[in-house]
């Protein structure tokens, strides 16, 4: 930084004679000059520390005769404060909860401390910087660290009055002259709400009133309430806390609005006086809703028709009209408003017309076949009483074939004996079809599968023999379709197996069987699973596990006394389980006959359930890290 022509060394040599000085190494730049006769080394430009902090230069010195003489110049340049300080990056973004205590860090979206930063290109005390925080209003809410960057907090704030903070940031070096950032950074605080405002209805107390006749689900009254608190951090729910003990009244959890549930016991009981409440979760407050029943003088106003009936195909999401209500009686200018009492997503009406349509969404007949809405015309100008007239629109949900029959009580599995005759029922399909009508009604037919021996009936689905069977230990497989009477009927198949057993075989009532327990159950716990054979012939039975079980951790109970019948078997665990080991097991059970020793088997399927029986565990026992001393705050 200094001049040019500034003196940087004066070397001397002794000689008899004359001397000549010249730098011949170290001077790659061309930043020194040396005078050749007094041996005075200068510069020819400003030196930069931030570019090359030392030289090393050889000079000669020599003399008329030829000698030489040679020295080292080592050359250290000084650092001088001429840069200054910047910024890694323009805009700096964190986040802290409008509850944290005083003195809290400001973190990052990754849950880092948010730290600013800065570099100088200078060294030692010119490149120590110091962060300042630029805006006034801004220091009384948030600290710098002067040194480290890291912002905290300096008083409590508030999510509802200021949910983001932004200020600038400057930095300073402490060199002399100190030399500051040409910009500020900018800094955006999010302050993240936190639930710490209840929930306030818009009046304490609201006045209701229920003309007789009414109906049922028809809405009464509205009550409303707001919360400080941002939208999406908390859920209103509302409730009826007292006054309602008869029932008569329920409120819509989610949206406040009070519904008649019972108009016999209201209209006898009225006036009522309930208190309602509403809560985000933290917070409840209260409010009172004065409910009075009276019957409506004739006003003059009545509907066409008593009752108006309307239909709509279900799975339909065009909207359209399903109904037009008239009403009569009406003044010449009168202006009628037409609403509907106990409101659906699926309707609406129109408020002159009194037309009542679709709104779009889809109908499931399966899930609601019927509608009953209560629509109300109303008149206030007519003098100065209230003229109303209501009528019930119902409106039928009409059926499309949407729904394929489906089996119930799979999976079907018959064994038949080998004396079994023509014509014997050996077993029974069923399906079900959700749609109604002819929609709904199930026939069945054998599509393949040994249609020499076996037939199904179309209307009830059950299975019987044309002929006799001649070879027992064989299995049939049958393939069943469930039809419905739809114009383009749907069907679904299943497969039944059929097993032909000896007249002495035993016969399990299950294909298989399935159960699970807890890995901590209890030893000689018997199995929540009721596993039964029968001998055809009502000998006694003997079971035994034959698979599946190598460890021997499960064993079986059964009574084969004389004077009893041959019970269930019991399951139950003989050694303990780990969930950790095994998970499941495939058990053979064996049902033997004890006269003949003809058996049958079938397969236990035991799933094993885990439950927290094992404490965490760190891979290894120590850890070794290093961290530098200047290492900014949120460092990994």
């Amino acid at each position: 930084g200094e001049p040019t022509g500034t003196v940087v060394k004066h070397l001397e040599a002794r000689s008899t004679s004359s001397l000549l000085f010249e730098i011949i190494r170290g001077d790659l730049d061309n930043r020194f000059s040396i005078n050749p006769s007094t041996g005075i080394v200068t510069t020819n430009w400003p030196l930069d520390y931030e570019t090359v902090r030392i030289y090393n230069l050889s000079v000669t010195a020599t003399n008329m005769a030829g000698a030489k003489a040679v020295c080292q110049v080592i050359v250290h340049v000084l650092d001088r404060n001429d840069n200054p300080p910047h910024f890694l990056e323009t805009n700096y973004f964190g986040s802290v909860a409008e509850d944290a205590m005083i003195g809290s860090l400001v973190l990052t979206n990754s849950s880092a401390p948010l730290v600013i930063s800065a570099q100088d290109s200078d060294s030692q005390v010119n490149a120590l910087l110091q962060y300042d925080i630029v805006e006034p209003a801004a220091r009384r809410m948030f600290h710098i660290d002067s040194t480290t960057g890291a912002i905290r907090t300096v008083m409590s704030l508030d999510y509802e009055t200021m949910p983001v903070i932004k200020f600038g940031v400057r930095v300073t070096d402490l060199g002399q002259p100190r030399m500051s950032s040409e910009t500020t950074a900018r800094v955006e605080i999010s302050v993240l709400d936190v639930n710490d405002c209840p929930p306030v209805f818009t009046h304490s107390e609201y006045n209701a009133s229920v003309l007789l006749p009414t109906y049922k689900n028809v809405v009464i009254a509205q009550v409303n309430a707001t919360d400080g608190d941002s939208r999406g951090l908390t859920t209103l729910r509302y409730s009826i806390v007292s006054g309602n003990e008869d029932g008569i009244y329920r409120i819509v959890e989610n949206k406040g609005a009070i519904i008649v549930r019972d108009t016999t016991r209201g209209a006898r009981s009225a006036p009522h006086r309930i208190r309602v409440a509403v809560t985000d979760g933290k917070y409840t407050s209260h409010a009172h809703v004065n409910i009075k029943w009276e019957r409506s003088s004739d006003s003059g106003l009545v509907f066409q028709r008593p009752i108006y009936q309307g239909s709509v195909l279900e799975n339909s999401t065009k909207p359209l009209t399903v109904a037009v209500v008239n009403v009569l009686g009406s003044q010449l200018n009168e202006h009628l408003v037409f609403s509907i009492l106990n409101p659906s997503p699926l309707f609406k009406i129109g408020r002159t017309s009194g037309a009542v349509s679709t709104t779009g969404l889809r109908f499931d007949r399966e899930t609601q076949d019927h509608y009953q809405l209560i629509v109300q015309a109303r008149s206030e100008e007519f003098g100065d009483a209230v003229r109303i007239a209501q009528v019930p629109v119902n409106i039928t949900v009409l059926d499309i074939n949407d729904n394929c029959p489906m089996f119930v009580n799979l999976p079907y599995y018959a064994v038949v004996s080998i004396d079994a005759q023509k014509g014997d029922v050996i077993t029974k399909v069923h399906a079900v079809d959700l749609d109604s009508g002819e929609n709904g009604e199930v026939r069945y037919e054998l599509m393949k599968g040994h249609g020499e021996l076996f037939r199904v009936c179309r209307k009830t689905g059950e299975i019987s023999l044309k002929q006799p069977l001649e070879s027992h230990n064989k299995d049939y497989t049958l393939s069943i379709a469930a039809y419905d009477g739809g114009q383009s009927p749907c069907s679904t198949e299943v497969s039944v197996t059929v097993k032909v057993v000896d007249r002495s075989m035993p016969v399990f009532d299950k294909q298989f069987y399935s159960v699970s327990t807890p890995e901590d159950v209890s030893l000689h716990s018997p199995l929540p699973v009721n596993i039964k054979a029968e001998s055809p012939l009502g000998r006694k039975l003997i079971y035994s596990i034959v698979a599946g079980d190598p460890y021997e951790e499960f064993a079986v109970d059964f009574s084969t006394a004389p004077d009893t019948n041959s019970g269930p078997c019991v399951l139950y665990v003989a050694d303990e389980l780990d969930y950790e080991s095994t998970q499941q097991y495939a058990l053979t059970l064996r049902a033997t006959d004890s006269v003949t020793a003809v058996f049958a088997e079938v397969l236990v399927s035991v799933l094993v359930t885990d439950v927290n029986d094992c404490p965490p565990e760190f891979p290894t026992d120590s850890y070794n890290v290093s961290v530098s001393e200047a290492a900014p705050f949120g460092s990994l």
